[in-house]
């Protein structure tokens, strides 16, 4: 057998050893701290609010008690819990070498009984093996198999899930995004749980490569509100994105072109994000509770949203209870509707042209979207119906739209920073069975740095289901009375502030008018990540 090239790079070692250090510290010793909505959150909005010189904010937040607080703290910690290395489950990628990732694990306090790795490849699983039996932690859980096959089949969560992929996100032969849409789809990393990305830059040196992967991140990134940026003073912001910016998809394309590493790295985050918080809670809903919130069948609502990118000089129907070419008037509020129908060359998003044989390259995007065995309803038909549904009353069953009458969002809600929209509770609803996994964004760290001659992208970032925040309301026809309840809203309301400050400038297509407190309050700002650091 002939022995894979050693993997011990110096850049690639410290890119290692420093997300590995950053994840356990994560999910031990910064574990309460760093999680979407720190447990003194609701704590600290309140006593804010309670001193505030705003005598109606003052007079509201006083109706939230301090009992009522430590209750909600309560919760929180015991939903978020508390972990020691020792007792954190992990799984990695093998490759031919998986004493690399190992060793570093267990200097870090993992139990070596405590880790997985995964090797598909016959001729790398063998080496693997080899290196394994020789090593002095024989007794890791070497799987020869798919991780993803595993992800799909067996029932276990691990605290810490370390994808070292090395190819390109999107890849048809490496399927690097499917990968991560089924681990989420089947909700594989525990909560919270640290996901360690490492993807690498398409061969830039490929023409027709590099024109493909340009095409999609210019045009997935192009109708979100806002991208990274930089202030005048070289500081980490967020700056419009390039709607505002007066660019259009085809000029956005040239600016992707000419500096495609940063672009790329925004790329792999923001997919991430989508994923987690958008694409998968919507294919759970669709797919698995439609008769509980929709009395339509799907088929019709399915030739609705083509509307979203239809746009019809009948003034009668652009009266907000059918969509209107709504994704190519706003397509800020319909990022992922706009991006699809621009990648399959709907004429209407005036995108810039696509390279050569640029569809098969696209739908193999869109199907990993969906993760492994795709769902009934596809991904991003799943999205498109959910923006549908979010507008259309006479689509929902007459108990799911009780439960929203109960919302009363005029007349029974604190009105704060934010006038909380008549979509805020549909979030709610929805979100509570829908397990959406959100991102933290003061967690998230991103390196960049060469392999041999590949650029290489590696994301942390901590996920957090937020139990502590979706389960503090009672289920759909019990949410009337946790709404009315002074107390219990205030303290949901005080808490989704925190989570609405993680995903401010990063998603616009939920928990719109969740504001409690400006975003540019210290310390309740709107979050902002890190640059991506280079090594």
């Amino acid at each position: 057998m002939n022995s894979p090239p050693t993997y011990a790079e110096p850049l690639k070692e410290a890119a290692r050893r420093e997300a590995l250090t950053h994840a356990v510290q994560l999910l031990t010793t910064k574990r309460s701290s760093h999680v979407c909505v720190r447990e003194t959150y609701v704590r600290e909005v309140r006593e804010h609010l309670v001193h505030s010189k705003n005598r109606y904010d003052s007079s509201s937040a006083k109706q939230l008690s301090l009992g009522r607080v430590k209750d909600w703290e309560s919760f929180h910690r015991a939903h978020v819990g508390h972990r020691s290395p020792g007792e954190l489950t992990v799984c990695y990628l093998a490759g031919p070498y998986p004493s690399n990732d190992l060793e570093q694990l267990v200097k870090l306090g993992i139990n070596p009984h405590n880790i997985w790795a995964f090797e598909s490849d016959a001729s790398t699983y063998a080496h693997a093996l080899v290196t394994t039996r020789a090593s002095q932690f024989p007794m890791l859980k070497l799987f020869k198999g798919s991780i993803e096959n595993f992800f799909a089949s067996t029932p276990k969560r691990f605290d810490l899930i370390y994808l070292d992929a090395c190819g390109p996100i999107p890849s048809r032969n490496q399927q690097t995004l499917r990968m991560v849409a089924t681990l989420l789809r089947h909700q594989r990393l525990a909560s919270p749980g640290v996901l360690v990305t490492n993807f690498a830059s398409p061969d830039t040196t490929n023409q027709p490569l590099f024109d493909k992967y340009a095409h999609l991140v210019a045009h997935y990134l192009w109708p979100k509100s806002f991208l990274e940026g930089l202030t005048k003073n070289k500081e980490v912001t967020w700056m419009e994105g390039p709607v505002f910016q007066g660019w259009t998809p085809k000029s956005f394309l040239t600016r992707v072109k000419k500096n495609f590493g940063e672009y790329y790295g925004q790329y792999i985050t923001r997919q991430i994000f989508d994923l987690a918080t958008v694409v998968v809670p919507s294919l759970r809903l669709v797919n698995g509770y439609w008769g509980e919130f929709f009395k339509s069948d799907p088929k019709a609502i399915s030739e609705l949203t083509s509307r979203l990118t239809t746009l019809t000089e009948d003034e009668s129907e652009d009266d907000g209870i059918e969509p209107n070419g709504d994704a190519l008037i706003e397509p800020a509020d319909h990022p992922l509707v706009w991006s699809a129908a621009a990648l399959s060359g709907d004429d209407a998003t005036d995108a810039a042209s696509a390279p050569a044989n640029f569809d098969e390259f696209n739908k193999n995007w869109l199907n990993e979207l969906g993760g492994q065995n795709p769902a009934k309803i596809a991904a991003i038909d799943a999205v498109r119906m959910i923006e549908v549904l979010k507008v259309r009353g006479d689509l929902r069953t007459e108990r799911f739209q009780k439960a929203l009458d109960g919302f009363n969002y005029r007349k029974g809600m604190f009105q704060f920073c934010d006038v909380p929209t008549s979509t805020l509770s549909f979030d709610v609803v929805t979100r509570q069975l829908t397990y959406p996994v959100h991102y933290s964004i003061s967690s998230a760290r991103r390196l960049q740095y060469t392999a041999k001659e590949t650029a290489m992208f590696l994301d942390v970032h901590l996920l957090d289901e937020c139990r502590y925040l979706y389960e503090w309301l009672p289920t759909m026809d019990l949410l009337a009375e946790g709404y009315s309840n002074i107390e219990q809203q205030l303290t949901f309301r005080f808490a989704l502030d925190g989570l609405n400050k993680n995903r401010r400038w990063y998603n616009d297509e939920y928990f719109e008018g969740s504001a409690i407190v400006d975003q540019f309050t210290d310390p309740f700002e709107a979050k902002v990540l890190e640059a991506r650091r280079k090594l």
